[in-house]
């Protein structure tokens, strides 16, 4: 079992883990019950359903962390993909292609990859961030 997160408030916690199957899950609240730890469970997520496509390759995780680290998402961006590059020891064009598809399969898997099609909204409508 894997704790992904936790957050802490004057209600309780919330609680984000990672159980390899059920029987670790069932496990794992019935130590808290034996220990008087209140728990519900509000949602289960199976890995299963997320297609091999969507998983992020250990040298797209890899570009994606340095990218976010180093603040080449950062606005203004405090590093060069050139940068980012030469610390991967890896061409500009591969570390690109990395990144566009861990950003690809990272969308994938907040939207689902078959999701539908966005309607075209004109741009003015958006206010900046």
């Amino acid at each position: 079992m894997t704790l992904r997160s936790a957050i802490g408030t004057r209600d309780g916690w919330t609680v984000h883990i990672r159980a390899d199957d059920h029987d670790h899950l069932r496990s794992f609240q019935r130590r808290c019950r034996d220990r008087q730890v209140g728990i519900s469970i509000s949602r289960l997520h199976s890995l299963e359903d997320v297609s091999a496509d969507d998983r992020l390759t250990t040298p797209q995780l890899e570009a994606l962390e340095l990218a976010f680290r180093r603040g080449y998402v950062d606005d203004p961006r405090r590093v060069t993909l050139d940068d980012l590059a030469t610390d991967l020891e890896i061409t500009r064009q591969s570390l690109a292609g990395r990144l566009r598809r861990g950003h690809r399969n990272l969308l994938a898997r907040v939207f689902g990859s078959d999701g539908p099609p966005l309607e075209r909204v004109p741009s003015h409508s958006f206010a900046e961030d």
